[in-house]
């Protein structure tokens, strides 16, 4: 089962590094994307919320993506964040990222706001307006307040080229299945992603693509040896590491992300241990338990 699509395989949501005083960490982030690429990853996804993207600035957020996209020179697609409540807003950064040099770029529903389904529709249609650059839809209702509905997504992929793909977060499998079923009818070259860390095997084996992930800024070969197991026909190797995945992945998400995939990037000795408020450090019993995890599972 070869990837045949330009967004197939696992997109790390990779991390943005800050300095203790919270400027950006330039060379921490540059290390980083040197072992996504070293470790064969099929992309990478700059500014999402695993970047914590909503707290950057503008300038910061064109940074690191003109860096991202310069060092990675051609070998892996570039995804950027580009998502905003704002449709205004979300426009003028999709003409900067599609400026910047990026793949493609990742707009989440607005938050707050919570629109309707035609105010979402017209949300996409405005900024499918902007460029050719292809857009990935992001649903992810546990944050935004609102869902991006199937028959949306649907009208959305039937009636825009540009828009590409989505990165789904609401997993429920009979609207995934039925979801995925519609959409190979009418547009075979779009691609869905998990949002999810731990149902990549599941979206695989309904028909989806792959996965943008938070586990892979620690464990990129592991996951994509995952894909790649399923993709040959090894199923067993496959399950054997989603097993082992598994309770990595909920050590990710034990607290909100990105504040546990961070500390252990940390413990690693890739970053330092710095957020951008609202978001913060663990304690220290939090930081105990994480270290105490990834070392007896082999992670650090």
């Amino acid at each position: 089962m070869p990837a045949t699509k330009l967004f197939s395989g696992v997109f790390t949501a990779i991390v943005t590094p800050f300095q203790q005083n919270g400027s950006l960490d330039l060379s921490a982030f540059s290390k980083l994307v040197d072992h996504q690429l070293a470790q064969g990853i099929d992309g990478i996804v700059v500014c999402g919320s695993t970047g914590e993207g909503m707290t950057l600035t503008d300038g910061e957020r064109a940074t690191l993506v003109e860096c991202c996209v310069k060092q990675v020179a051609g070998k892996i697609p570039i995804i950027a964040g580009a998502g905003h409540s704002n449709t205004s807003i979300a426009c003028t950064l999709q003409k900067q990222m599609g400026d910047l040099g990026a793949a493609a770029t990742l707009h989440v529903t607005p938050w707050y706001n919570k629109p309707p389904q035609e105010g979402l529709f017209r949300h996409y249609q405005a900024i499918a307006a902007v460029n050719d650059l292809p857009i990935i839809l992001y649903n992810i209702p546990s944050r935004t307040g609102c869902d991006l509905a199937p028959a949306t997504i649907l009208r959305l992929a039937k009636e825009f080229p540009s828009i590409v793909g989505l990165k789904e977060s609401n997993l429920d499998p009979i609207r995934l299945q039925t979801l995925l079923s519609e959409l190979k009818k009418i547009r075979p070259d779009f691609s869905v992603l998990s949002g999810e860390d731990g149902f990549i095997l599941p979206l695989l084996a309904m028909g989806g693509q792959g996965v943008i992930c938070v586990s892979s800024n620690l464990a990129p070969k592991t996951v994509c040896d995952m894909v790649q197991a399923y993709r040959q026909g090894q199923l067993d190797k496959a399950q054997t590491i989603a097993d082992r995945l598994a309770s990595l992945a909920a050590l990710m998400f034990f607290r909100t992300n990105p504040i546990p995939v961070k500390s252990a990037l940390h413990l690693g000795g890739y970053l330092q241990n710095s957020f951008r408020l609202p978001l913060c450090p663990l304690n220290d019993e939090d930081m105990g338990h994480l270290k105490s995890q990834l070392q007896s599972e082999g992670w650090l």
